[in-house]
């Protein structure tokens, strides 16, 4: 994601509160949210949420 490599991100949400120091993006990490399109929300299977994001680059519409 830094390289600037990455096209779209799915994730799943899961319904369930977990603690400590894991995160899922390197430290010091931004995502620049105003970059990014959702594409798409979807419930599925045990109360988890799919959501799609696209990237915005210069010459996307």
């Amino acid at each position: 994601m830094q390289a600037d490599q990455v096209d779209e991100l799915q994730l799943t949400i899961c319904p369930l509160l977990l603690g400590g120091d894991k995160h899922w993006l390197p430290a010091g990490f931004e995502l620049q949210p105003q970059r990014w399109q959702l594409l798409e929300q979807r419930p599925i299977a045990g109360g988890e949420l799919l959501v799609r994001y696209q990237i915005q680059r210069s010459g996307n519409c």
